[in-house]
Parts: C-alpha cells; sequence; structure tokens
C-alpha cells in the first residue's frame, strides 16, 4: 500500500545480485550484502541508481542493464568483463524519508 518511490537524500536499504544475460550469477546477493545508500549521492553504477528510484518499500524487480549503464568498457577488473550488460534483482528493504 506504500505509494512513496524513493527521492534525493533519501536513506534507503536494499539487497541486489548480479547475473549474466545466460543466467549465470556473476555476485550473489550474499556476497554483496545489504547495502544502506543515500539517493544519488554516493557511488553506484547508474542502472543500479535509477533501479533503485523505481522501486517502493518492499518491493523487487529484475532488471536489464546495458553495459553502458552497469560497469561499462573498463569492466569491474574482476568478474565482470569489457562491454557486458547484465540482469540485476534489487530487492528495497526500506526506505528512511529525508527529514527536510
Amino acid at each position: 500500500t506504500e505509494e512513496y518511490y524513493p527521492q534525493t537524500d533519501d536513506l534507503v536499504t536494499f539487497r541486489y545480485n548480479i547475473i549474466s544475460f545466460e543466467n549465470d550469477t556473476i555476485y550473489s546477493e550474499e556476497e554483496l550484502g545489504t547495502i544502506t545508500y543515500k539517493v544519488d549521492k554516493q557511488d553506484l553504477f547508474q542502472g543500479l541508481r535509477n533501479g533503485i528510484k523505481l522501486l517502493k518499500e518492499g518491493e523487487s524487480a529484475t532488471f536489464l542493464i546495458p553495459s553502458s549503464m552497469a560497469y561499462g568498457y573498463h569492466g569491474d577488473k574482476n568478474k565482470i568483463g569489457i562491454n557486458v550488460p547484465i540482469k540485476t534483482t534489487i530487492t528495497l528493504l526500506k526506505i528512511d524519508k529525508n527529514s527536510n
């Protein structure tokens, strides 16, 4: 029943994973852990920042993210290669609204 979407400066708590388009897990939710993020004020890849703002508290969604909005030309220098599109499922656990 919540109708509020995260806004700039809100503090959100979420979990996510990263999966290849072939459905191979690159990073699991367990590896990445629970993240607390100040909306639009901290460094996350663009597709993740945009996806968070489309969810209400308690919602989950899977997003297909082109490489240009994920890790781009450089990859993550670990498990994600150059120009690799990804899928991510984001679960928005909590929104703490900015009091200003």
